[in-house]
């Protein structure tokens, strides 16, 4: 074997600090699962050879090891992506989203990286979230970079022909508004000579109806938990919080001791979609559910957070593990899920549903649920169906050629 120089990063601290980097930019749990599999097999690697610190040679190595035989080309190139990280992180740099080098892609010109960083950069400042960056990143890369392939090696000499070219080759239709709003930003930044952001198409989706269920469902599902069990005990205390405030997932997986004041009923929350706060009276059905779980039922553990996984090691509750939790309701209640969604937000689109069948003002459901666009009461007027009949329209009796035309007085 080669000699290695070894660093001054402790293995244990680079996976530790990627996997902060990984959850802080929303990457999947599975996502996470494979990098801690890999930085594994890299301590063992190390372990095996008496090497005691990593450092970038010491990731060759193991890669140079690893894979002396064939392997599956994506399996190669998630793992060099994983060590390119760790490497990253042990010279005190952010990790890159993609690797350009696993994919053959040329990186971006100078011009383009300045422009594109700038733009980033706003975006940063103006709040919008990691995952938004993250999507603004790859689709605002990948069109700058299909330009400069089209042979437009400035941005400030676009044509209208090329632009609308590009914009057609993204399969992903969500491309489309990341790109409208980046051309905007071009054009009143004097980058580009005109306002080019109209010209790129615009992908309507359809309105599908939520996934509900009736409130006799959603008794059914509270009434399969087991009270006597540890599992059952905070399962239903979750389940609460989602069917009566309809709480995303996110928020019940981080809900905190410190976000729950049960001297004054109080719940006040950030959440973690919208970064918007929250806040609720604690009913009283949710408060004895929660500190039936808390005294009786709860690891003993040193964590802020209120739900925890009920098996060693005791760590916090995943958003997995919550949608597992009303899979498992919905089918002990013996529902016919009917092509309907089963995870936690289809209970809150079933609240939502429930408010609006009640005669609850649009505006009303809206801060309930924690919605920060104003624009969702458009969601909840198309699902009250009931009110909207009232304002249906006559057909109108036929008149003129047409009317003949019905009558068979007008062959076709």
């Amino acid at each position: 074997m080669q000699e290695i120089k070894c660093g001054n990063s402790s293995i244990y601290e680079l996976t530790h600090e990627l996997v902060v980097w990984l959850c802080g930019n929303s990457y999947s749990e599975d996502h996470i699962k494979k990098h801690r599999e890999a930085a594994t097999k890299i301590r063992k690697f190390m372990a095996a050879n008496g090497i005691n610190e990593y450092s970038p040679d010491v990731g060759q190595a193991f890669l140079k090891q690893r894979f002396k035989r064939e392997v599956c080309k994506q399996h190669r190139l998630r793992v060099e992506c994983i060590v390119d990280r760790l490497n990253d992180l042990h010279e005190g740099k952010t990790p890159s989203f993609v690797r350009l080098e696993a994919k053959n892609i040329m990186p971006l010109s100078s011009r383009s990286s300045e422009i594109l960083k700038a733009y980033l950069s706003i975006c940063v400042s103006n709040g919008y979230k990691a995952t938004t960056i993250k999507q603004k990143t790859k689709f605002c890369e990948s069109f700058l970079r299909q330009l400069e392939a089209a042979g437009c090696n400035d941005i400030a000499e676009t044509k209208p022909e090329e632009l609308t070219k590009v914009c057609l080759l993204f399969r992903d239709k969500n491309a489309w508004s990341h790109i409208r709003m980046f051309l905007k930003y071009l054009h009143d930044n004097s980058i580009i000579p005109l306002d080019y952001s109209s010209l790129v198409p615009r992908n309507k989706n359809s309105f599908v109806l939520p996934s509900v269920y009736s409130e006799e469902d959603i008794r059914k599902i509270e009434s399969t938990f087991v009270l006597t069990d540890k599992t059952g005990i905070r399962d239903y205390a979750m389940t609460l919080l989602v069917t009566r405030y309809g709480l995303r997932s996110g928020d019940v997986a981080k809900l905190s001791f410190s976000e729950v004041d049960f001297e004054r009923n109080l719940i006040r929350l950030t959440q973690q979609k919208t970064g918007k706060e929250w806040e609720s009276a604690l009913l009283p059905e949710i408060k004895g559910a929660l500190l039936d779980y808390i005294n009786g039922a709860r690891p003993c553990v040193d964590s802020d957070t209120i739900f925890i996984q009920v098996r060693a090691p005791y760590k916090d509750i995943t958003i997995s593990s919550i949608t597992e939790a009303f899979k498992r309701s919905l089918k002990q209640a013996g529902i016919d899920i009917n092509n309907r969604k089963q995870g936690p937000h289809a209970f809150r689109s079933s609240l939502a549903s429930s408010m609006v069948n009640d005669d609850v003002p649009y505006e009303v459901v809206r801060r309930a649920l924690g919605h920060d666009d104003p624009n969702a009461i458009k969601h909840y007027a198309k699902i009250d169906i009931e009110r909207l009949r009232e304002y249906a329209v006559p057909v109108p009796n036929p008149t003129g050629i047409f009317a003949h035309f019905l009558n068979g007085e007008v062959q076709v």
